[in-house]
């Protein structure tokens, strides 16, 4: 039985490993926040667009954590909308997606982003696309 739970254990850890792995290819920012807006998952992208990527930021509660224009959008985030914005961080301009998610019993916001200044290596319809679709997951 020990035995068995020790291989399911190690399944479930190889599982989050390689999710954690899919979501620092993407070349889109993720952010996954619980209800009370505290940071659950983060990839690369969203921590280098934010100024952040030399800070371990899971744990941390968002406001303490996310630049300042970024916090002001999500405080503007009401519970069931999918909500945009724009935002200038040092010499980037940033586009913001937020959306909540619900699946069972667990719930939690996603904050996307994505570079417009150009320095990202996808297209312009490709980050508006992003923002179709995390508006869509909200309402599945």
């Amino acid at each position: 039985m020990v035995e068995k739970r020790a291989e399911e254990l190690m399944m479930r850890n190889q599982a989050l490993q390689i999710s954690q792995t899919v979501l620092d290819a993407l070349p889109i920012g993720v952010v996954g926040l619980d209800v009370d807006g505290i940071i659950v998952r983060t990839n690369r992208a969203a921590m280098s667009l934010m100024g952040l990527e030399d800070e371990f930021v899971v744990g941390n509660v968002y406001l303490e954590t996310l630049p300042q224009q970024v916090c002001a959008l999500m405080e503007s985030f009401h519970d069931d909308s999918c909500r945009h914005g724009d935002v200038l961080l040092g010499d980037r301009e940033l586009r913001f997606w937020l959306t909540r998610l619900r699946s069972g019993e667990q719930e939690g916001i996603v904050l996307g982003v994505a570079d417009l200044s150009g320095n990202c290596p996808c297209r312009g319809d490709e980050k508006d696309d992003l923002g179709e679709r995390l508006c869509l997951m909200s309402q599945s």
